[in-house]
């Protein structure tokens, strides 16, 4: 799941699984979002990807299990659970991010 340009969205109780991709990535210009609660498992890259001026954004009480590197990418960050890149002020807390690359 891919979004772009949203704000005061509410993702909510969601399971994201086996993408050949990011699971959930928010990228360009996400302004006061909420990722709770979901299951993104078992997906390529990174689980949840926080990118590009996504800002004041929570996440939190995710699960996010089994993201997995590919040999496509050489890049030390990929197969990461959750990752933040070019997003400032945003706050993680109590994710349980475990079993990745």
């Amino acid at each position: 799941m891919k979004f772009s340009y949203t704000e005061d969205m509410v993702v909510r109780r969601v399971e994201v699984r086996e993408n050949r991709g990011p699971g959930l990535w928010l990228d360009a210009l996400n302004y006061r979002n909420v990722i709770e609660g979901c299951t993104v498992q078992d997906n390529w890259f990174v689980g949840i990807l926080l990118e590009y001026y996504t800002i004041d954004t929570l996440v939190q009480h995710n699960l996010i299990p089994g993201s997995r590197r590919l040999d496509l990418f050489d890049n030390f960050s990929v197969g990461s659970g959750l990752k933040t890149q070019l997003a400032p002020r945003n706050t993680l807390v109590h994710n349980t991010v475990t079993g990745n690359d």
